[in-house]
């Protein structure tokens, strides 16, 4: 009860209370002016005493409506939905067939984490091919040994013609094979490292057989099972981040004016299953730059951490300011 109603509602109590002697006491004789003025004075009192009860009641109601949490004044309410930080739905890129699903709805996986997997043996034995022909030095050296071969029978066929035992052209026929050992050397380095160009494409594309959640979260959909074939670009796993919770908040636009990135704002997050909704204090991340004309409003993004993990799409109620 309010402190002024509480006194104003004593005074009049006491003032009825003062009447019951007179109504008790014997009867005795009045001057005329004093019984016509009796019931009147009764009347008064008790149109006090009826005023007195509407002022305490009206106090009290609105103690109540304060106790209940009434914005304070300045306070700008909003109603929105809470929504995930991320919600992916992820596909594949190339066509296939589904050979192992890795994961359950409602499970939580890391960044990088292998979620569905292709049939991708032909591309593993590609892999793997590539991989001998990249590590293998047998051609270059191979090749290498012609080249050293070449050399030694040219310096011989120098060596007839200073004694006169070699023609011009065996010395020219020399040279040129010796040339020719060395590009078949270099050729052979070239191959290698071609393969070892081939190798990382192939490891590439072999990646593309499995597919990876590109953040943690927690897989919220599975939409194939082993077996199916998928097409590419089509949704088979859908993926949400939920910490924190991302709200967009319809704010008027004149409301939304006084407001920056960086404010806070109050969130009543109402959870289901008819529990008590939960206050969280979030952050505003994102101002619309353009405003929806046919409400008037601009949405404002309030970011709430959720490290308990509470469900998004749920109703919420956004304060902003009022202290």
């Amino acid at each position: 009860m309010a402190p002024a109603s509480s006194r104003l509602f004593g005074m009049f109590l006491r003032s009825t209370l003062s009447l019951v002697p007179l109504a008790a006491a014997p009867p005795r004789r009045l001057e005329p002016a004093m019984s016509r003025s009796h019931p009147f004075m009764i009347l008064l009192t008790a149109t006090a005493m009826c005023a007195g009860g509407a002022v305490w009641l009206i106090a009290g109601n609105r103690s109540s409506r304060a106790d209940a949490g009434t914005p304070a004044l300045g306070t700008t309410v909003v109603e929105a939905i809470s929504g995930a930080r991320y919600d992916l739905e992820l596909g594949f890129t190339i066509r296939g067939r589904v050979a192992e699903v890795l994961v359950q709805p409602g499970q939580r996986v890391e960044k990088g984490q292998a979620l569905i997997r292709l049939d991708d043996r032909e591309t593993a034995l590609q892999v793997e091919l590539l991989k001998v022909r990249a590590s293998s030095s047998l051609e270059a050296d191979a090749a290498e040994a012609e080249w050293k071969l070449a050399i030694e029978e040219e310096k011989r066929v120098r060596d007839a013609e200073s004694q006169q035992g070699a023609a011009a052209f065996e010395i020219e026929r020399a040279v040129l094979r010796t040339k020719l050992a060395q590009v078949q050397h270099q050729l052979a380095l070239q191959k290698r490292q071609e393969a070892a160009i081939q190798l990382a494409a192939a490891e590439v594309q072999h990646e593309l057989f499995t597919l990876k959640a590109p953040l943690a979260g927690i897989v919220e959909e599975v939409v194939v099972e082993p077996g199916e074939m998928v097409d590419e670009v089509k949704p088979v796993l859908r993926l949400v981040v939920i910490d924190p919770l991302w709200i967009d908040a319809p704010t008027p636009t004149e409301a939304a004016a006084g407001l920056k990135v960086g404010d806070k704002a109050t969130v009543m997050l109402r959870a289901t299953g008819g529990s008590a909704p939960r206050e969280m204090q979030g952050t505003v991340v994102h101002i619309a730059s353009v405003a929806d004309p046919g409400s008037d409003t601009r949405l404002v993004r309030v970011e709430v951490a959720n490290p308990e993990g509470l469900p998004a799409g749920t109703h919420a109620e956004v304060r902003f300011g009022g202290g």
